[in-house]
């Protein structure tokens, strides 16, 4: 079986990949004052998400970096699914 993923693509997609999930596994059981603040922050730069309660932004959010990291770390996952995800992941951290 042919891996969609190029063996010269997997060291920065397993130290990208684990970087964020651990980040995200990290957000998954924070306490309330921390999601208040990544809340805040996020809505400053994303004003819709003023409408969402902080800790279920933080779970929100948390799913999604979980998601990413596991897609960078998932062989079969396509590169362009991967860099997909990981441009939308990206740009909304510089975006805040």
């Amino acid at each position: 079986m042919k891996l969609p993923t190029r063996a010269r693509d997997l060291p920065g997609r397993i130290s990208t990949g684990a970087f964020i999930l651990h980040a995200g596994l990290g957000k998954w059981s924070a306490d309330e004052a921390s999601v208040q603040g990544l809340h805040a922050m996020a809505s400053a730069a994303f004003p819709i998400l003023r409408r969402i309660p902080p800790v279920r932004f933080g779970r929100l959010l948390a799913a999604g970096e979980i998601a990413t990291g596991a897609a960078l770390l998932t062989p079969l996952v396509p590169a362009g699914l991967a860099g997909g995800a990981l441009t939308i992941f990206s740009g909304s951290l510089v975006a805040m």
